[in-house]
């Protein structure tokens, strides 16, 4: 079951640049509009505890649902409850060089 999960492709090369994608998805969280995507109640409850799956099934890119998992307040993909019938939809940060 695991395998299936094990293609992800998140295109970070260091957790430093992770990690600095985070801090300024933080900025422009609370500085723009994030487009939504409404869950259909029943698929919401399908995925329960597999965010990773959802995401999937949505048509999000692989590399974007650390983000999206972050934007939305969850530590891991199993958090994900299934009582949650919309979510925002992040971008990939393009961090502003000095």
């Amino acid at each position: 079951m695991l395998e299936q999960y094990q293609v992800n492709d998140y295109l970070f090369d260091t957790y430093q640049e992770l990690n600095d994608n985070l801090v300024y998805l933080d900025y422009i969280s609370r500085t723009y509009e994030f487009n939504t995507v409404t869950i259909n109640p029943a698929q919401s409850y399908r995925y329960q505890g597999n965010l990773f799956g959802l995401l999937r099934n949505l048509n999000v890119s692989p590399s974007l649902f650390i983000y999206t998992m972050y934007l939305n307040g969850y530590n891991t993909p199993v958090d994900f409850k299934g009582d949650i019938y919309s979510l925002k939809l992040a971008i990939k940060p393009s961090i502003p060089s000095s």
